[in-house]
């Protein structure tokens, strides 16, 4: 299981969020990756200035 994570950048000062995919748990890496993909295109058009970082994260175990 995997989940998409973006950090977008500022370019001036630097200033990073980190977003996490509301939709959930993805099956394969490959799923996520897709996934990335889409978040990237929707939010491109919002801050074409910012630099964006993707990961594709496995999550850990709650105790």
């Amino acid at each position: 299981m995997f989940i998409a994570k973006l950090m977008i950048c500022g370019m001036l000062q630097g200033d990073c969020t980190v977003l996490v995919d509301t939709k959930g748990l993805l099956k394969s890496e490959e799923q996520c990756r897709a996934r990335i993909e889409e978040m990237v295109t929707d939010l491109q058009p919002m801050v074409p200035h910012m630099q964006m970082f993707t990961k594709c994260e496995k999550p850990g175990i709650l105790v």
